[in-house]
Parts: C-alpha cells; structure tokens; sequence
C-alpha cells in the first residue's frame, strides 16, 4: 500500500488523499494506517474510511475458503508468489 501510495503522491502532488478500503482491503488501510503512524512516517493521506472490515481474519478466511470454492485462495496465492520469488534473492 505504501508503494501505491507514494506513487499517487508523485503522479498528483497537489491533491490531497482519500482512501477508502472494502472487507480485507478496509483491514490492510487500517493496518498501513497504523504502522504508519507508530513510526511517525507522513503517508499523507488526510482522510481514511474502512469499509466492512473483517474483525476476524482468520475466520473471515476460512468462511471464505469454503464459500468461494477456493478461488479467493488461488488468487491470494498466486498474486503473493509473485513478489515473494522477485526478491527471494534480493536479501
């Protein structure tokens, strides 16, 4: 997220940023939001909404896994791969 954001940022210096995150997205806003803030790093991002966030992750996941015959972990999975095998020899 912070990557996306920096980015806005440098495309659109001059405008101020909103962000708003549904379900899982809601949950990874409030948690960028929060680490954020820990370090005092200025995202900024002057206003923020989270939308449905699910309260409990893991349970959300698991429903999920069941509910969407598996496509959500598919998915998931394979948009993580990605970047894990990108910098796996990075270290």
């Amino acid at each position: 997220m912070g990557d996306v954001i920096s980015r806005t940022k440098e495309l659109f210096p001059d405008t101020e940023l909103s962000v708003v995150g549904f379900s899982l997205g809601a949950n990874t806003l409030l948690k960028y939001l929060g680490v954020s803030g820990q370090k005092n790093e200025n995202h900024g991002i002057k206003a923020a909404v989270a939308v449905s966030p699910a309260f409990d992750v893991l349970a959300t996941g698991i429903e999920l896994q069941y509910t969407a015959w598996g496509v959500l972990d598919w998915f998931l999975l394979r948009e993580l791969t990605k970047p894990f095998l990108e910098k796996r020899y990075a270290v």
